[in-house]
């Protein structure tokens, strides 16, 4: 999960300013690999991405009175 704490930290640090600003932007640049399709080559990588996704989509939704919440691109 290694690739989701770093967006986590930033989310933290910028989301309480965006909401006061009412505007700002956290585009994630995601994975196919985050879609559940079995691999045991790719298990950490896609949790990891799978993850990610969804403290975008936990941001999102906190951030719906914000314009241009959180998105992530897969």
């Amino acid at each position: 999960l290694h690739d989701a704490l770093p967006i986590f930290d930033l989310a933290q640090a910028v989301l309480p300013s965006m909401i006061e600003r009412g505007e700002g932007w956290i585009v994630n640049l995601s994975s196919a690999s985050a879609r559940p399709v079995p691999s045991s080559t790719m298990a950490i990588y896609g949790a990891s991405k799978a993850a990610l996704n969804q403290l975008i989509r936990t941001a999102a939704i906190d951030c719906a009175s914000v314009p241009g919440p959180p998105t992530s691109i897969t």
